[in-house]
């Protein structure tokens, strides 16, 4: 039955017709190993069916093998799953719309020459970001080398063997305090460990401020852009985040702050814990599994979101476009690979479901979106979406 059930809905998914209900059970399927042999029948015969410039169903594959990765899980400390063979179609029902299978098999839908050749140089971001020291002096911690990188009063800052900024912290007592700034440039993300062991990690286009040494009764940090904290737990301190006009305080959670100056609204999403919102007259208290979104009257809302892992999805190396507009999407896009986007006309109104690795080049993230009908040109930098 369930052999029956699975040749249905990959049916349904080449040919467009697969419903998020139908999206979800495909999904369920693909997770058991009874079926991995019978995908990869029907995935060959789907390729041999169909005829590819890029050299036949087995280069496809093996292309698609190489750069597409996917979840399939419902926890935020889901371990990524690297696709094989058998996998492949899990990633694809993940892409938007048709995704990267259609946009693979349309012959119409190939990069242009000069979109292709702008496009293949630019290469995805990766750790990059400029630390300021209290004295002014500024450190470029993507391109130096791991060990110690500078010492402040009697706190240690080090780069780690996996790419970390560390601080280690001596006796506090009497210690001079100074202030650090850490600020990610476009196309760039990075993970600090602070001097009480929080962890951050911060987003592309982004910044942190906070001290050496947590000195005082409060351990006071604050945000531009994008971050996620899993804060070290200190109920004699704690822990407090200023961004834009608001403070979050919290004694020891996980939470994720989105506020690029950009977006409509300042997303303060909580994984675990608890964390209280003060934004002018406004206060509330999030659980776990909710968010708070705050726009220019100051007013704070809590919603529930359907998918906490979209939330975090750039902190594990994805892009997630569950229920994004176009917009929303050129948007990652600008900050990922440091480019400009401009509309032409209406801006088209399409909603998107699915998750891309953010280790792509930009090439391959146009040629999904051209797979979905999505015209564009590229100069230079300047990305145009024409309706």
């Amino acid at each position: 039955m369930d052999e029956v059930l699975l040749r249905n809905l990959l049916d349904k998914y080449l040919t467009g017709e697969l419903s998020e209900q139908d999206r979800t059970g495909l999904l369920r399927l693909l997770e058991q190993p009874g079926h991995h042999a019978l995908l990869e029948e029907i995935l060959t015969r789907e390729f041999r069916e169909h005829r590819f410039d890029e050299g036949g169903h087995e280069v496809l594959i093996s292309r698609i093998e190489a750069h597409v990765r996917t979840r399939i899980a419902t926890a935020p400390t889901a371990k990524m799953v690297y696709l094989k063979r058998w996998a492949v179609a899990a990633a694809l029902v993940l892409l938007a719309g048709a995704g990267y299978f259609l946009a693979t098999k349309r012959p119409h839908n190939k990069l242009t020459p000069e979109i292709a050749a702008s496009a293949e140089r630019m290469e995805p971001g990766g750790n990059k970001a400029i630390l300021t020291l209290g004295d002014g002096k500024r450190i470029d911690v993507g391109d130096a080398s791991n060990g110690e990188l500078a010492v402040q009063g009697k706190t240690k800052i080090m780069k780690s063997d996996n790419g970390r900024l560390l601080y280690t912290a001596g006796d506090i007592a009497g210690q001079e305090v100074a202030m650090n700034t850490l600020t990610t440039p476009r196309g760039g993300i990075f993970q600090v460990g602070l001097p009480d062991g929080t962890q951050v990690w911060l987003n592309a286009g982004s910044s942190i401020s906070y001290p050496t040494a947590f000195a005082g009764k409060q351990r006071q940090v604050s945000v531009t852009g994008e971050a996620y904290f899993e804060v070290a737990k200190d109920k004699t301190k704690p822990f407090e985040v200023s961004v834009n006009h608001m403070r979050i305080e919290v004694l020891g959670t996980h939470f994720n702050v989105n506020a690029y100056d950009n977006e409509d609204n300042m997303k303060t999403t909580l994984l675990e814990g608890s964390i209280e919102l003060i934004n002018g007259p406004y206060h509330s208290l999030l659980k776990p599994g909710q968010q708070a979104q705050s726009g220019k009257n100051d007013k704070i809302t809590v919603l529930q979101p359907e998918d906490m892992l979209q939330t975090i999805a750039w902190k594990n190396g994805f892009f997630n476009f569950t229920n994004a507009d176009l917009p929303a999407i050129m948007r990652q896009l600008e900050r990922w690979y440091d480019i400009e986007v401009r509309f032409e006309g209406p801006v088209p109104q399409r909603r998107f479901q699915g998750e891309l690795p953010r280790n792509l080049r930009l090439g391959e993230i146009l040629n999904v979106l051209r797979g979905v009908n999505i015209k564009y040109e590229m100069k230079g930098k300047l990305l145009i979406i024409e309706s």
